[in-house]
């Protein structure tokens, strides 16, 4: 698991790219997210490593309030600047909220659990959450039944920061915990498939925002010219699709 300050600092620089070209996520997702909650009023969401906060409009336009909780200040600012209707970003880590207990009907960390230190921010969220709330634990997976995705993905692993990459691998995998977690009961898995389409200058901003790859120089460069010829191989009407498995994992808090 990478130091907390590394994965806090990792998206410095990719703010603008990330909040511009990462994908969203399926509305087949919002009947699991919100399955045994109370919906009388705007039950409260917490956004756990909310990035730019595309995780946190997605539940706001759903019908959720929103606490938006994100330690890189650029990735927040730029969370803020937008003013997304029905989210409240605050600084804060998954281990240490800043939040008062049991203030949460659902907590969520979307394309980021597996940055945290995974036992803490557990017994994090079980404090936040309320007696009867949920936790969730969403990523966008690549998928490998497309031909376009699984030759993008093949370009990312060859230029990846070795460090990470072997680490990020099946991030998703870090879901599992919740299986066995004294914090949590109840858990099951969700996988709902989706899809990003992008244009050229689309495909090389989500290139741009993984922690992972160059952003910049000769080796960005080279990337960017080996997914000039992928796009223009597989390109329709001017875009390509990025496939996704989109996996949820979701389980009760259990009681104190």
């Amino acid at each position: 698991m990478l130091s907390e300050h590394s994965a806090t600092e990792r998206f410095s620089g990719r703010g603008d790219d990330y909040g511009k070209f990462r994908p969203g996520y399926p509305s087949e997702l919002i009947p699991v997210l919100f399955e045994g909650l109370s919906r009388i009023g705007k039950p409260i969401a917490v956004d756990v490593g909310a990035g730019t906060g595309i995780s946190s409009a997605f539940l706001a336009k759903h019908g959720m309030r929103v606490i938006a909780i994100e330690p890189n200040d650029e990735m927040r600012d730029r969370g803020l600047q937008s003013a997304i209707p029905g989210v409240e970003f605050k600084k804060g880590t998954a281990e240490n909220t800043g939040l008062r207990g049991t203030s949460a009907e659902l907590v969520t960390a979307f394309q980021a659990f597996h940055w945290f230190n995974h036992l803490a921010a557990l017994e994090e969220f079980h404090r936040i959450a309320r007696p009867s709330g949920r936790v969730a634990l969403v990523w966008n997976v690549r998928s490998k039944g497309d031909k376009f995705t699984q030759a993008y993905t093949d370009v990312v692993d060859r230029y990846a920061d070795p460090s990470v990459a072997k680490e990020l691998q099946s991030k998703e995998d870090s879901g599992k915990i919740l299986f066995e977690s004294p914090f949590f009961c109840s858990a099951r898995r969700v996988l709902v498939p989706s899809y990003q389409r992008l244009n050229f200058e689309g495909l090389l901003g989500r290139l741009r925002s993984v922690s992972y790859l160059p952003r910049t120089g000769p080796v960005y460069e080279q990337i960017a010219s080996e997914m000039k010829a992928l796009f223009e191989k597989f390109a329709r009407c001017g875009e390509i699709w990025i496939v996704y498995d989109t996996i949820l994992v979701k389980a009760e808090r259990r009681p104190d």
